[in-house]
């Protein structure tokens, strides 16, 4: 079971060097690697990146910089070549911005248990699930919508898009996530093409925090847009989904490395 953990990360310069941190010796031997995809951040994110790779002996990894912001989505698509084209079997994605904890997906890791679905997904409002410093207006509005969406697409849905998922990659060859939008949005075009394509979802308890972080969502503009996808799949399904949703459709998605642990990096 071959892994490759990606990490977008965007204005993450005080938070990276924590989530890299995280990958110690007992992880290295459930994930492979790690892709680090940094998209034009406007901090330090880049340099702290690479002190905090060259500080950890246990990873393996490779830190990379968007040509251009492509937005989480563009940066995701990223990712998600990256790890079909050099033959990964996984790919679990955490936000480099350090709110989930990469502890709570490796008990899936351990068991296997990850092999039965195409995508474990963190749930931010599972029953399980903890929340520190999350407002309640923005917990009760997630719900509403996870609500809207169970109904609208006749299954459990948990949460939208939180920020620690594992995808099955064989699932995923045709790469319908090409189609999906190119910002913040990818993971609800990902849960609608999920459920149309009939994946296998499971959702798990995650420990989610807002310490230091800032948010990049703008919740109104957010909340509009979101109902507006769901409302054009229920419109007419082969239409939302075969459509191209993205902002940038000529664009070729790869990325330019900037740093390689090149003795522990495993290309093959």
């Amino acid at each position: 079971m071959k892994i490759l953990a990606v990490i977008p990360a965007y204005n993450c310069a005080r938070q990276i060097s924590r989530v890299i941190s995280k990958f110690d010796e007992r992880v290295s031997g459930l994930i492979q690697n790690v892709l680090i995809i940094e998209n034009q951040s406007e901090d330090n994110t880049v340099n702290e990146a690479i002190k905090a790779l060259k500080f950890n002996k246990n990873i393996n990894g490779i830190l990379c910089s968007n040509k251009k912001n492509v937005g989480y989505g563009g940066t995701l698509k990223i990712g998600f070549n990256f790890a079909i084209e050099n033959n990964y079997d996984y790919l679990l994605v955490l936000h480099g911005d350090d709110q989930g904890d990469l502890s709570d997906i490796l008990p899936y890791i351990i068991d296997k248990s990850i092999e039965n679905f195409d995508c474990t997904l963190g749930a931010r409002f599972h029953p399980d699930s903890k929340l520190y410093n999350y407002s309640w207006f923005r917990t009760f509005g997630n719900k509403v919508y996870n609500k809207i969406f169970s109904m609208a697409l006749n299954q459990e849905v948990l949460d939208l898009g939180s920020g620690i998922n594992i995808y099955k990659l064989s699932s995923f060859l045709e790469k319908d996530y090409l189609k999906f939008s190119n910002d913040l949005t990818f993971d609800y075009c990902g849960i609608i093409s999920h459920s149309y394509r009939k994946r296998a979802i499971r959702f798990i308890p995650i420990t989610w925090r807002e310490e230091d972080q800032v948010s990049n969502v703008k919740i109104s503009r957010q909340a509009l847009f979101t109902l507006n996808l769901l409302t054009q799949y229920c419109l007419n399904h082969r239409s939302f989904i075969n459509r191209d949703k993205s902002n940038n459709k000529d664009y070729t998605y790869s990325a330019n490395i900037i740093y390689e642990n090149n003795e522990k990096y495993n290309h093959e």
